[in-house]
């Protein structure tokens, strides 16, 4: 079996609280479990979560270079619940990385 990837937080079926620590902690979050919560959240049914997952490595890098990256993923979930659209909004993403850097920073 391989190493879970950021991806998997999303795509594996369950991963265990150590698992997601290991995968989360590099990226600067102190509270993991919140963390991996506003994840879930986020990616909240499978075409967006499919979507999430393909920028999420992206969207993680972008918040661990951000002043707090708990706070800043917790603006992006409440963000990401008034779209109208999250499937398109994760669409969007994936063609503009550059807004994914942008809103990290918002």
């Amino acid at each position: 079996m391989t190493a879970p990837t950021v991806k998997d937080l999303l795509l594996a079926p369950e991963l265990s609280l150590r698992q997601v620590t290991e995968l989360l902690k590099p990226y600067g979050f102190q509270d993991i479990k919140k963390a991996d919560t506003n994840l879930q959240m986020i990616a909240d049914e499978p075409s967006v979560r499919t979507r999430f997952a393909g920028v999420l490595d992206e969207f993680l890098s972008c918040l661990a270079e951000s002043a707090d990256p708990d706070q800043a993923l917790n603006h992006f979930e409440r963000f990401s619940r008034a779209a109208f659209s999250k499937t398109a909004l994760f669409s969007y993403l994936q063609e503009s990385p550059r807004t994914i850097s942008l809103l990290a920073k918002v």
